[in-house]
Order: structure tokens, then sequence, then C-alpha cells
């Protein structure tokens, strides 16, 4: 329950780095969303629950709002979509060359890709399983990457991009093609959301003055560094 009967329930999944996390590791997204509530003057309880728990939650009827949502056309009608944060493209990423599809890559070596997502089953669907290294988690592919056993790791950008600063690489080693698909990712509300308007209304000028003073910059710029962070700022790609 709410720590006060006023406060608004804010999902989230903390297994979704970089993007949402624990306290310890809290991602861009929950950063985001945490400075635009305090400054709306917004109070929340937060909830950090399975991804698929807290999506049903919200359609089932909870009042509150959900961070890190991909707006897509089947979940157009489900959700109230407040405020645009960050577009996430899908690209193959590389330290020798900007691949633009699967198979340019696949015929230059090994694509690595985390096992279980959709991005490892399109890739072993084009390329073949053989062409294919499925890992369980991003350091993994880090190493596979920066030691040449694969050429390419398919993955959302800001997340390649944030492995690859954790593990110590300058991001700007990386090279990537063009989108193989882009999704723009949203902080959500559920339709039974009360005065739903109103708080998006808040929710988009405090998110609008984290983008002019350099809050969003700066965020942006502890996960994946100053030079891709101020690129992603100005809603531009390399």
């Amino acid at each position: 329950m709410p720590a006060a009967a006023q406060d608004l329930f804010l999902y989230g999944d903390d297994h979704q780095g970089p993007f949402v996390g624990p306290d310890d590791a809290p991602g861009l997204f929950r950063e985001a969303t945490e400075e635009m509530l305090r400054r709306a003057g917004v109070p929340y309880t937060l909830i950090l629950t399975p991804w698929r728990r807290a999506q049903a939650e919200l359609k089932a009827g909870a009042g509150g709002i959900i961070m890190n949502l991909a707006r897509t056309p089947a979940r157009e009608e489900e959700f109230r979509w407040l405020v645009r944060v960050v577009s996430t493209p899908y690209v193959l990423v590389s330290r020798t060359r900007g691949y633009d599809t699967l198979s340019e890559a696949c015929a230059d070596g090994l694509v690595v890709a985390l096992a279980g997502t959709p991005r490892a089953e399109e890739a072993a669907s084009l390329c073949g399983a053989g062409q294919v290294i499925p890992v369980n988690d991003p350091q993994q592919a880090v190493r596979l990457l920066q030691s040449g056993r694969a050429v390419a790791w398919y993955e959302i950008e800001l997340r390649a991009l944030h492995a690859w600063r954790s593990a110590g690489y300058d991001p700007e080693m990386l090279k990537s093609g063009r989108p193989l698909q882009t999704f723009d990712s949203y902080l959500a509300a559920s339709l039974a959301l009360p005065e739903a308007e109103a708080l998006q209304k808040r929710l988009q000028q405090a998110f609008a003055t984290m983008q002019a003073d350099g809050t969003w910059e700066a965020i942006l710029a502890a996960y994946v560094g100053p030079v891709r962070a101020h690129t992603l700022a100005a809603g531009r790609r390399r």
C-alpha cells in the first residue's frame, strides 16, 4: 500500500538495467522519473515487481504509473502515455564496422545476443543457431565482443553502451549501423488513474526543465558517458 493515502504508485522492474534497477543501481529511467516527480511535487510509493506483474496490475485498474514502457500498437489503448523519455533503438554494435542487417554481421562472423530474448530468436532464425552465441548477462557479451570472438552484439543500444562503459571501455570504441527496430520508451499510466491529464502536464513540464537545465543529460552521462549523452539528450543518434 502507498506510504500515504495520496501517494502515487510508481511501478518498475528492477531487472531492467540500465533503465530501471534497485537502489544501488537505479537506472537512467528511474532517476529521471523520480526527479520529475520531485520537481512536480508528487508524493509516490515505489513498487519494484516483476515486469509482467507490474503491467498486469496497472491494466487491472491499479491507480499508478509505470516506468520504461515501450509504446507499441498492441499497447496503445491499454495505457495512458504520459511522457516520452527516451528512444530505444535495437542495433548491432561492433568494434569493426556499423552493420545494418543481421545478414551482414553473420557473414563476417558470430553474433552475440542475450539468451531467451526476441533478439536471440531473431538472429538464430535469420542466421542459423550456429552463428549466434546466447549469453546470460551483458558482461558476457562485452567480453566476447572485446576479445573478437563475436563480430557484433544485437542489443538495445543504450544497454550495450552502458555495459561496455561499466566494463571499463570507452563507448566511443563501438560502432553501430541503422537500427533494426526502434521503440519510444515512456512513463505511462493506468487508464484508471484519477486526474491523469493534470499529472501529465506537471510531469511533462518537469521533464522539459530537466532537459533545459542539463539534468537529463547529466543522468545519461552517468550511464553512457558524456559524449553519447550529449547526442542522446539532443535527440540525435551517431
